[in-house]
């Protein structure tokens, strides 16, 4: 377990540093930035409605069935929908299920497109520094560097690091945000 922790020790501050050097090329793009994670928060919230119209559903049946108890909420809704038939009950939850599973849906390309562009036009802007970086170096530091290594490192090193982030921290925080969620509603 200590070794772990000297592990993470150590890559933290490596990690505050990367951060720290492609903030400047973020901060740029920030009104996209704020656009897509108001799309993350969206379908976030989406996907805590999604379970509702079930619960419509079940309410509603609880409402129409003459056993057991029946909660306030569940009067309220059975009230509501007295004069309704169960097809036209049955039509609204699933109209209203398709549309939330659809912005969902909607929210979710708008979120990841978002975050895609910014994450390749700071690639873009990254590579330019560091070629540009590559080209100011004397002659000398190329005749011993290895070519092959070098353009590994600016091609393929920036897109890994875009790649973790746009792949698997966002859709991280995402989940964790709808966990976070759903445990808030089931405790309401």
């Amino acid at each position: 377990m200590s070794r772990r922790k000297q592990r993470l020790t150590e890559v933290v501050p490596k990690l505050r540093e990367v951060y720290a050097y492609f903030w400047p090329e973020i901060r740029r793009y920030r009104g996209l930035l704020i656009a897509s994670l108001a799309s993350l928060v969206g379908s976030v919230l989406l996907r805590l409605l999604e379970p509702w119209p079930l619960k419509v559903l079940l309410d509603y049946l609880l409402a129409n069935a003459s056993a057991g108890v029946v909660s306030d909420q569940t009067v309220a809704l059975g009230e509501r929908l007295r004069g309704a038939s169960p097809n036209t009950v049955l039509c609204l939850i699933a109209g209203a299920t398709v549309s939330i599973v659809a912005l969902r849906a909607f929210t979710d390309y708008l979120s990841n497109v978002g975050f895609f562009l910014v994450g390749n036009r700071v690639v873009v802007r990254v590579r330019d520094r560091l070629y540009r970086h590559l080209q100011s170096l004397s002659v000398s530091f190329h005749a011993q560097a290895r070519t092959g290594d070098l353009i590994i490192r600016v091609t393929r090193d920036v897109n890994l690091l875009r790649d973790v982030t746009a792949t698997a921290m966002l859709p991280l925080l995402a989940s964790s945000a709808v966990l976070v969620g759903m445990l808030m509603v089931m405790a309401l």
